[in-house]
């Protein structure tokens, strides 16, 4: 849909440039921020000096929102566009190529942060000890395929990754839930490691790939002796080793497709990486610290204003850490039991604390596996938890559910991806977190 519509407006847009020249004292930098944590970081570092609008209407989800054409105008007349990079708006990227104003600044906010996969801060869906995060279960015939792993942006998504092959009765999503638990024992124990071009089997038990960095495509044989079903449990998305080829084939050539996966594909928008990096107070820092960059960088003439306004509001965020950190370590209870799509894993290994869900990835349109919610309700009742968190701008269904079947109350922990119209001019980032701190402490039991 919008690359026909970025076609069809092409000329339209091209005869609407106006390439904004370097603001001078007396103008505005014009600034689109696409979420609301961006918009306001952008407000408290650029005052008077900054002319500020969001790209995504006030209460529109970020991950999928659909721009317009218009949206693409608006940019064209901008001298800033801020965004949290690619895991969080997908569709940044395109929007980008539809702009021909060659004075725009497009800043990528999570420059300089590294972002973390769902294994890595222990995001477990209610369940303890995953670190897999992909699962598929495949019907195949006896014979050799070949697993393939490519660099994507000149590199490999990771230095090494481990992957469990084992057999199965049943070739669906049963298959992958009924192995779950052995599997996460195995990613835990021993591995066997083996280097690019070795020859995988079935078994019980982990490998560990090495992936051989000189080539543009690491490549494994997998041998099946026996026709029959098999789930293969992997510590990233296959897809993102992906650059045009589908990671497994069979020996003719042919794509081999999963029956049944884990997390579904089209419902895995971040390809595995966690973009809420805004509600870690200190990485929120860092972003502060680029949007200054960028405005100054633009704007030269004001950069020691824009540059002081960022110290300021560091120093909040400081103090507004510190405390956090106080309280939070006083909490009887460690666990956060969210009914949302979990946007506080960075948030939750800053202050040492666990968190499940019963949601898989961080897309906002996957839906939760009853299993999953039975796994909340009894997460609930062993950490002996009250309160049931639920996420900003959806209906906490889940969460009324939950606390339906365990008594628990309802509250609302801000993930601020976006606030209602009526918010923004009084709403701010650092409100919302100070709430969220009042509703941790008294939900988790602090001092």
């Amino acid at each position: 849909m919008l690359k026909r519509l970025l076609s069809l407006l092409s000329a339209a847009v091209l005869a609407l440039v106006l390439v904004v020249p370097l603001a001078s004292a007396d103008q505005q930098l014009k600034v689109f921020a696409t979420i609301f944590p961006l918009y306001d970081f952008a407000r408290e570092v650029g005052g008077d000096k900054v002319d500020l609008s969001m790209l995504l209407p006030p209460g529109v989800e970020a991950h999928t929102f659909e721009p317009k054409p218009q949206d693409i105008v608006r940019l064209n007349k901008a001298d800033v566009f801020l965004y949290t990079g690619e895991f969080m708006e997908p569709w940044a990227t395109n929007v980008l190529k539809g702009v021909t104003n060659k004075g725009l600044i497009a800043v990528d906010t999570s420059t300089g942060i590294t972002l973390m996969n769902e294994a890595e801060h222990g995001h477990t869906h209610g369940k303890e000890g995953a670190v897999f995060e992909w699962a598929g279960v495949f019907e195949l015939e006896a014979g050799e395929y070949v697993w393939s792993f490519a660099k994507v942006g000149g590199e490999y998504a990771d230095l090494s990754m481990k992957m469990v092959i084992v057999t199965v009765d049943d070739a669906s999503v049963h298959g992958i839930e009924e192995n779950e638990g052995a599997a996460g024992g195995y990613f835990s124990g021993e591995v066997k490691e083996v280097k690019e071009g070795a020859t995988l089997e079935p078994m019980k038990g982990a490998y560990q790939l090495a992936f051989d960095h000189s080539k543009p495509v690491s490549a494994f044989r997998v041998k099946i002796a026996q026709k029959g079903s098999y789930v293969v449990f992997t510590e990233h998305m296959p897809t993102e080793f992906e650059a045009g080829e589908h990671f497994l084939k069979n020996a003719k050539g042919e794509n081999v497709e999963a029956k049944a996966e884990e997390p579904e594909a089209e419902h895995h928008h971040h390809g595995g990486k966690d973009p809420h990096i805004w509600l870690d107070l200190v990485l929120a820092q860092t972003m502060v610290d680029t949007i200054a960059q960028s405005f100054a960088q633009k704007d030269p003439t004001n950069s020691s204003f824009y540059q002081a306004n960022a110290e300021s509001y560091k120093a909040r965020l400081k103090d507004l850490d510190a405390r956090y950190a106080a309280t939070l370590s006083t909490c009887q209870i460690r666990t956060i039991i969210y009914a949302g799509h979990f946007a506080f894993g960075y948030f939750a290994k800053r202050y040492k604390l666990d968190h499940v869900s019963p949601y898989k990835g961080f897309s906002p349109d996957a839906e939760p596996a009853p299993k999953s919610i039975k796994e909340i309700i009894d997460k609930i009742k062993s950490v002996g938890s009250n309160t049931i968190y639920y996420e900003e701008l959806i209906d906490p269904k889940v969460a009324r559910m939950i606390a339906g079947e365990t008594g628990a109350r309802l509250e609302l922990l801000n993930g601020a991806h976006n606030v209602a119209k009526d918010q923004m001019t009084n709403l701010s980032y650092l409100k919302i977190m100070e709430a969220n701190l009042l509703k941790l402490k008294d939900g988790l039991k602090c001092q």
